[in-house]
């Protein structure tokens, strides 16, 4: 089941890639222009852990060959970063003058984010799990045959670009009449209203803002305390062979569902020493990474035996690196919240002072 980390890489990369060549080709096309945000399409949706949820997408109103036009973006987000009014850049095709977009850097942003996730996915298959010429061939012929067949239908319903995969889905959302109590989407062209819509729909207690910030430097402080602790080992850590002489299993439980993960434990022997060192190495997966009675190379402090890990690379820093990123993250939203926040109420007192 391994083989799923490299599959689903390979097609976040893909999809990543389709979006940014998507883009492009459409910019080479078009010629620039300056559209009006006239209002915003409300979007929702539903998930079964984080519940239901808004977004917002902006209906832009243009001119071009003497008439006017006007289309949704493609991309939404829960967050506005223009009030209805506004002048945006937007890109119109040369030759088909009903066809436009917003001349932003969030299609380049969403295919990198989704590269990223793929690429990651795949250095995971990579790294923890044991790649084989078997392995990667079956993916790719997978992939190859899924792709074969989702070009096909695709083809079958005219779908040729991101804009009619985009009209197909809304086509499918018009026709879903299974769920009756299903909110609709629709769009509010009032400012005002508008405004008072999102601080009631994504209004975020400064409390909870605080809180993220502060678990983020937290995260951030216990990541660079363990990453320096780290580089201090590795830097007068010896090196010698060791034996995998068993898994060590424990489980958690999140949403109803039971996961397993292994952690090998390594026995060896230090040089000029009698007796045998046993240890849990300090990283884990849901697949065993290793196999009973397999040699291994070990990192052990001179000082202190009992302290070692597997040397696995890049893979050493993992711990560390993880909860630096996980801390950033947290910093980054709770901060661009805060930020969004302070503009919402410079907007709405002035909008009181006028």
């Amino acid at each position: 089941m391994e083989i799923v980390f490299f599959i689903v890489g390979a097609v976040f990369v893909v999809l990543g890639g389709l979006v940014i060549w998507d883009f492009n080709r459409f910019k080479q096309s078009a010629l620039r222009s300056i559209g009006q945000i006239v209002g915003y399409a409300v979007k929702h949706s539903h998930t079964r852990n984080s519940g239901a949820s808004e977004t917002y997408a902006p209906v832009v109103q243009y001119q071009a060959s003497g008439q006017q036009h006007q289309f949704t973006a493609s991309v939404s987000s829960s967050h506005v970063r223009h009030s209805i009014g506004d002048a945006v850049p937007i890109l119109v095709h040369r030759h088909d003058p009903s066809r436009a977009r917003l001349d932003s850097r969030m299609s380049q942003i969403l295919g990198g984010v989704f590269i990223f996730i793929g690429a990651a996915a795949i250095a995971t298959f990579i790294s923890v799990f044991q790649v084989s010429m078997l392995s990667i061939g079956i993916a790719v012929v997978v992939i190859a045959l899924l792709a074969v067949k989702l070009l096909a239908k695709l083809q079958r319903h005219n779908i040729y670009s991101m804009e009619d995969i985009k009209a197909a889905i809304d086509k499918i959302k018009k026709a879903d009449t299974s769920i009756s109590n299903k909110k609709k989407d629709y769009v509010i062209t009032d400012p005002g209203a508008f405004r008072r819509h999102v601080q009631r729909h994504n209004s975020v207690p400064t409390w909870v803002l605080v809180i993220l910030v502060m678990i983020g430097v937290g995260v951030i402080s216990g990541g660079a305390y363990l990453g320096v602790k780290r580089i201090n080992f590795l830097q007068t850590a010896l090196t010698t062979q060791g034996t995998v002489v068993s898994l060590n299993s424990k489980t958690s439980t999140s949403d109803g569902k039971t996961t397993t993960t292994y952690y090998p434990v390594v026995e060896y022997l230090p040089p000029n020493q009698s007796q045998s060192i046993i240890f849990e190495h300090d990283i884990g997966s849901s697949h065993p990474p290793y196999r009973r009675g397999e040699k291994v190379e070990v990192l052990y402090s001179a000082s202190n035996p009992s302290e070692a890990i597997i040397n696995e690379g890049w893979m050493n820093y993992f711990g560390p690196g993880l909860m630096l990123i996980v801390g950033s993250v947290f910093v980054l939203v709770g901060g661009v919240l805060r930020g969004q926040k302070r503009k919402q109420k410079i907007a709405q007192h002035l909008e009181l002072d006028f």
